[in-house]
């Protein structure tokens, strides 16, 4: 026990060293009256390596402490004062744990700040939002764009007279843009209502394991999901798991032969998603709002009598979810 007390007390002077920003700020925070910051050892008002460094030198003996303040320094609330006690001051001063309010009549605790999330903790703290926001009630603001236009090369002007025979106004980009969803709907649904929008909030069933990427800053948290490929609206990949506003071939096939009948059909289709990426915005009820973002780039085989046609294409999509009802 005293090999380990001595490293960690090692590891605090370094710390206390050379993170000077994180670790060592010099104003106070500004406080509820009768409150203080847990684990606040020296009483300046913030949590810093002095802060650890004292603890450490209490836990050992070399330092006295005023048994009155034991509600502010016990950080783990085992009734004693130890290297634990120690290692929580410094992650809540490096902001890896998040920062506790004591309230010194009586002795509660409550979160001060932004609390910090781990990438299992903001997996299920969206999951579970969401979950409840989604038959609670909520606004939507969403967009698909065609962000690379269809090329189907010289077969260009062929397809858009095959098109046009059917509906003048129409070319082939109104046509791609029809199965895939493109334009913007905003709407709001509230409890009890079934809306029939395409961008309807459904509850995100991510877990730790579908996040390639993961971090947070101040009140945001930025989740990058794992690329996908030909997804299906069953909920068991990455883009399904957040969403179903995306075609599949079976529905882009389908619209493409009420679009234009069957002279021309879409033999296959092959879509590779990435940029799956979710902002979450904290409030201090919960979530303020979820944009999702995801990229789609598609490879179609189309068919016009015997003949085949490759194309390719782009879309982006951007929906906003807020004014959550939970």
């Amino acid at each position: 026990m005293k090999r380990f007390t001595a490293c960690l007390l090692t590891l605090v002077l370094v710390l206390g060293t050379f993170l000077s920003g994180g670790l060592c700020a010099s104003a106070a925070e500004a406080l509820p009256e009768d409150c203080c910051l847990l684990g606040d050892f020296d009483g300046n008002g913030q949590l810093n390596a002095v802060d650890a460094r004292w603890a450490l030198q209490t836990a050992s003996g070399t330092r006295s402490y005023d048994s009155a303040r034991m509600m502010m320094l016990d950080c783990n609330n085992d009734g004693r004062l130890n290297a634990v006690d120690a290692r929580y001051v410094l992650q809540m001063a490096a902001g890896v744990r998040g920062k506790m309010l004591v309230h010194m009549g009586t002795g509660e605790r409550e979160p001060y700040g932004v609390p910090i999330y781990t990438k299992a903790q903001a997996a299920e703290l969206v999951r579970a939002y969401t979950q409840r926001a989604a038959v609670g009630g909520y606004a939507v603001n969403g967009v698909c764009k065609i962000t690379k236009d269809v090329d189907v090369g010289s077969a260009t002007a062929t397809l858009n007279q095959i098109i046009q025979s059917v509906d003048p106004n129409a070319d082939i980009n109104s046509v791609v843009g029809a199965f895939l969803g493109t334009g913007e709907q905003s709407y709001t649904v509230r409890a009890g209502e079934t809306s029939v929008g395409r961008y309807d909030l459904q509850a995100f069933t991510f877990g730790e394991a579908d996040i390639a990427d993961y971090r947070q800053a101040d009140n945001v948290l930025y989740i990058r999901l794992k690329d996908c490929k030909n997804p299906q609206k069953n909920g068991t990949q990455t883009l399904s798991k957040v969403t179903s506003a995306f075609p599949t071939e079976a529905e882009v096939r389908k619209t493409m032969q009420e679009q234009v009948g069957t002279m021309l059909t879409v033999s296959k289709m092959t879509s590779t998603v990435s940029d799956i990426l979710l902002t979450v915005t904290l409030s201090d009820s919960g979530l303020e709002s979820v944009r999702l973002h995801f990229v789609n780039d598609l490879t179609l085989n189309l068919r016009m009598s015997v003949v085949g046609i490759d194309g390719k294409g782009q879309t982006t999509t951007d929906i906003v979810y807020s004014d959550f009802v939970n």
